[in-house]
């Protein structure tokens, strides 16, 4: 033990150099050259996670007073330093947590990943009954429940609150499976609870299919460092086999309220509301169109018979009014038509089709106006006036066209006039 401690030393302060400033070994080592740090160390790593291959961190904590003629160096440091080596990220442990010395590296391992506690649900979700196990991502997100990345990296922060299940972020790599298997092992033999087992069967629940790897890949709860989504699936799927988790835990509260949640009528029937009319924009805007039709045509079934049917005057008059796209165009660019169902031939066909077999009042307002504008157009001055607004002062191209033959046209008669008028002048003066 004493000649793998010291090995063990070595390997993590030349990797703490990155393989430089080694001058006691030479440039092509295997091991702690920069070439070994790069290629070799990567599979040290993983066997120090190994269960059979661990040492006890006392052996390590020994050894740095010896090598230093100091005083053992306090459990914090001795901890730090295997994470530093062992976790590409800095080490999560909080001060309490580093108090106490570590039994081997694969114990410090797990305590920086799970470091903390899990949330305890409300009191009331512990007295609900112990029901099946916690459906999957995709069956959760059809329920109503979203997901979040939890504040914290620490594994134990697992948290379901308002429909909000809040997970923390993990990237699953090549290394994933063998250190779960030796940190779930590593529990078994020591006093160090199950909470990696319960992580683990917490996550098989969750992931049962490629599409819930999807799921929480696009909530940003897992980095896929794998390949496939399937992949992922399979090692959670594989490492949890013959797996349980306590039933007075924390985390089974929790599953019990998520449980909880997803059978009450009234979240699925929203989360199938929002799920099949709200999630892409074409579905909504279908939705509010079919709403909208709903509502106006019974509406108008309402208010058809009697003296007060303005409702229907109204579609009326605006099926008289809406004919084609083209007129829709017209009154959305005057701002009367806030168009929000999508095309304007869906708006026109919208009006023409709810105004079937509709009529109109004689004695009514909107009859009163439809009368006044019919007798406005066929008047003839009315329709020169329109007919030159149309062709001459609709673009501003077409007015400056107009206004410079118009320009033209005044200074060529001035022009003439003039002429004349000069022309006169001299033949006066002749006589």
């Amino acid at each position: 033990m004493i000649v793998d401690g010291c090995f063990l030393m070595e390997v993590m302060r030349a990797t703490h150099l990155y393989g430089k400033n080694t001058a006691d070994y030479a440039p092509n080592d295997p091991i702690f050259s920069y070439h070994g740090v790069v290629n070799v160390v990567p599979y040290i790593r993983r066997d120090m996670l190994m269960l059979e291959n661990q040492l006890p961190l006392l052996l390590l904590q020994k050894l740095v007073a010896v090598e230093s003629s100091k005083p053992p160096a306090n459990a914090d440091a001795i901890n730090r330093m295997v994470l530093r080596f062992l976790s590409s990220s800095p080490p999560r442990l909080p001060p309490s947590a580093g108090a106490t010395l570590g039994l081997h590296a694969l114990d410090v391992h797990r305590r920086n990943m799970f470091y903390g506690h899990y949330q305890n649900p409300p009191r009331y979700w512990r007295d609900v009954p112990e029901t099946d196990i916690i459906p999957s991502a995709v069956e959760l997100y059809e329920a109503g429940i979203r997901f979040k990345k939890s504040y914290s990296v620490s594994l134990h922060d697992i948290r379901f609150r308002h429909g909000v299940l809040y997970m923390p972020a993990g990237t699953v790599d090549d290394s994933t499976e063998y250190m779960f298997l030796n940190m779930m092992a590593g529990c078994t033999s020591a006093p160090a609870g199950n909470d990696v087992t319960a992580y683990v069967f917490f996550m098989d629940n969750i992931i049962d299919s490629a599409k819930d790897v999807a799921l929480l890949s696009t909530s940003g709860i897992i980095q896929n460092a794998i390949g496939s989504d399937k992949a992922v699936a399979e090692l959670f799927n594989s490492i949890s086999k013959d797996v349980v988790i306590e039933l007075d835990s924390a985390l089974d509260a929790m599953q019990r309220e998520v449980n909880a949640y997803c059978r009450k009528p009234w979240n699925i029937w929203r989360a199938n509301l929002k799920h099949t009319y709200f999630r892409a924009p074409t579905s909504f805007i279908n939705f509010l169109a079919a709403a909208t039709g709903l509502v106006v045509t019974v509406i108008s079934t309402r208010l058809h018979v009697g003296a007060s049917n303005d409702v229907t005057a109204y579609i009326f008059f605006m099926d008289n009014k809406i004919n084609s796209e083209n007129d829709v165009a017209l009154l959305s660019f005057k701002g009367i038509i806030h168009n929000a169902v999508g095309s304007d031939n869906a708006v026109a066909r919208l009006f023409n089709s709810i105004s079937k077999d509709t009529v109109l009042e004689p004695d009514s307002t909107q009859n009163a106006v439809h009368q006044e504008v019919s007798a406005y157009c066929p008047r003839t001055w009315n329709m020169w006036c329109a007919n030159l607004n149309h062709t001459y002062f609709r673009a501003p191209n077409s007015f400056i066209n107009f206004l410079a033959a118009v320009t033209i046209l005044v200074m060529t008669i001035m022009q003439t006039v003039y002429t004349s008028l000069l022309f006169y002048k001299q033949l006066s003066g002749n006589t």
